[in-house]
């Protein structure tokens, strides 16, 4: 599987309540399967917003907001807009 992105050094972290389970490495070891982690979400919704497409709140929920960046980044990108993580190879 292709390794999902590091998130790059120097992105905030949401300082809410289960900011202090996570740290950067959990975060950036964080891989999506079949249902997004935690620590995947929100590597996802940071990575989108450093794309440009952000999710609006960095919160590790995967709600209308990341499904609204996601469609965001496939836009930006030319790609089919169905707002899924699509996993590659």
């Amino acid at each position: 599987m292709k390794s999902f992105m590091t998130v790059p050094a120097g992105v905030a972290y949401p300082s809410v309540s289960y900011a202090n389970t996570l740290n950067v490495d959990d975060i950036n070891a964080a891989e999506p399967i079949d249902e997004m982690s935690l620590a995947a979400t929100i590597k996802l919704q940071v990575l989108l917003d450093y794309a440009v497409a952000s999710p609006s709140v960095v919160d590790g929920q995967d709600g209308p907001n990341t499904t609204s960046a996601i469609m965001a980044y496939e836009r930006i990108n030319g790609l089919g807009q169905d707002g899924k993580v699509k996993l590659t190879k």
